[in-house]
């Protein structure tokens, strides 16, 4: 059986929580914003106050990119990506984020490559993350706020052991206890009339994985007889995010992002496919540029809507894929 090229999943898997769940709006009065898609807010909400926002990922996945960053053919599939952060202030500079998730991934038959069609639900990783405020600016302070964040993954999604039949549409995780380190930058600025502002954010954020057992078909390869220990490779990711407010209502939102993962290593037996045909456990180093344009609509100050598109520009060793996004947003 053939194996998609997967490593695409990974910084999904082991970011999603820590990068995707900090859309709230910034806590001033007006302008009205919502988003951008990806990039995280510097702003801890205050004590006692909470912000909830569901998220919907619909992605098809197009092909992949090889060593050299050409574009190549590989299994097309569809990977839905339902995620509930719920965000909650503990004092004046620190809140606390909750983040369950559910995969919904589905492949369609493909007989020139022995491919049968598959479709899974699973339960993804589960996410906690602190945040601290350790800078926050006034609209007229020529610094920006600053944020930093710690998230844990707990590994609550199926990862090895996986069906030989599904292609891999029933990962749920990576499998590892994951730690990711973000820094986060906000900024506002007027740029002219009534409504014309312009809200900045930025983040860095590194991800660190301990080496984790696997068996079988699992999220990093494998196959029959698969035996052994995997060390994910640490991850890189930086994002730019921006908004700007048409109107008090309407705002359009950008959010460019740059990853990096380094190359996993495995140690044990990586089992086989097929008679004579070895399995292979772990991937290359990778990286990819990606785009996420959006428009909000901002029904108050607490209450919005954004919905986007996030798609890959440039990549190494990973996915090529298009993704509708959507949220809502309540903060109280």
């Amino acid at each position: 059986m053939k194996k998609w090229l997967s490593p695409g999943l990974v910084p999904l898997i082991f970011c999603a929580g820590a990068l995707h769940a900090d859309k709230r709006p910034t806590p001033m009065k007006g302008p009205w914003f919502t988003g951008p898609l990806i990039t995280g807010s510097a702003y801890m909400i205050p004590k006692d106050n909470f912000n909830v926002e569901p998220y919907i990922y619909v992605t098809r996945n197009r092909g992949s990119y090889d060593e050299n960053w050409n574009k190549v053919s590989s299994l097309k599939f569809w990977s839905t990506l339902f995620q509930l952060p719920m965000q909650v202030g503990l004092n004046p500079w620190m809140e606390v984020t909750l983040t369950p998730q559910v995969f919904h991934n589905r492949i369609d038959a493909d007989p020139s490559l022995g491919i049968s069609a598959a479709t899974s639900t699973q339960f993804a990783d589960f996410y906690a993350q602190l945040g601290i405020q350790i800078i926050r600016a006034k609209e007229e302070d020529w610094y920006p706020s600053i944020g930093f964040q710690i998230t844990e993954t707990f590994p609550t999604g199926r990862y090895d052991d996986l069906d030989p039949l599904k292609s891999k549409m029933d990962v749920g995780g990576a499998g590892a206890y994951a730690t990711s380190f973000t820094l986060l930058f906000s900024k506002l600025f007027h740029i002219n009339g009534k409504h014309g502002y312009l809200s900045t954010r930025g983040s860095v954020s590194y991800t660190v994985a301990p080496e984790l057992s696997v068996r079988e078909f699992n999220s990093y390869g494998g196959g029959f007889g698969t035996r052994g220990h995997v060390h994910p490779g640490h991850i890189l990711q930086g994002l730019i995010g921006l908004e700007y407010a048409l109107t008090l209502n309407w705002v359009v939102a950008m959010d460019l992002d740059y990853i990096h993962i380094n190359k996993s290593t495995f140690k044990g037996n990586p089992g086989i496919l097929s008679p004579g045909v070895p399995a292979t456990v772990g991937y290359h180093s990778s990286e990819q540029f990606s785009l996420a344009p959006g428009l909000e609509y901002n029904f108050s100050e607490r209450i919005g809507v954004i919905a986007g598109v996030w798609f890959s520009v440039l990549g190494r060793n990973q996915l090529d894929f298009t993704a509708g996004v959507a949220a809502f947003n309540w903060y109280y």
